[in-house]
């Protein structure tokens, strides 16, 4: 007799934790929904992006821009050979596996970035080096600096193209 009434005891208490829970307010979905419905700014939504994707993707591709217009300028046939100049680093990309999702634009901006870091590091490092190196005086510095951050910045960026994953 015991068994039976601690059996039917069980029934009874399966029945009623699996009806209980589904018949109350549930205090912690409501909250979770109370902070999911509250509309964000437009601020918000741009600072959840990362650093890289609000700042230096844009400064990298101004630097591509003013890169890409130079070359224009300078060039006899700017279209043709700019699109020649592009398509032989997109093919060098795929090749790659498109690391960091560049576009053309992005890796000659990085270029151009690694360039201006490098050869201003350069110039703050070893000024005196440097400026022994050229006699009419310092202002041949920055020119040598960059023209040796554009040597060394697409060496390392080609390094970092070249890397197979």
């Amino acid at each position: 007799m015991l068994f039976v009434f601690l059996a039917v005891l069980g029934v009874v208490l399966v029945a009623v934790g699996i009806y209980l829970p589904r018949t109350g307010k549930d205090v912690i979905a409501e909250r979770l929904a109370a902070f999911n419905h509250r509309a964000r700014s437009l601020e918000e939504i741009e600072l959840q992006q990362p650093f890289t994707e609000r700042v230096v993707r844009p400064f990298i591709r101004q630097l591509a821009d003013a890169m890409g217009r130079f070359q224009q300028a300078r060039s006899k046939n700017p279209k043709e050979g700019q699109v020649k100049g592009l398509e032989a680093i997109q093919a060098k990309l795929a090749l790659a596996g498109n690391p960091y999702r560049w576009t053309p634009a992005d890796y000659l901006g990085m270029k151009a970035f690694a360039a201006l870091l490098l050869g201003g590091l350069l110039m703050l490092i070893a000024p005196s080096y440097m400026g022994a190196l050229f006699t009419p005086g310092p202002w041949l510095v920055l020119p040598v600096a960059g023209l040796i951050g554009v040597i060394m910045g697409s060496v390392v960026i080609n390094k970092l193209v070249a890397i197979e994953v």
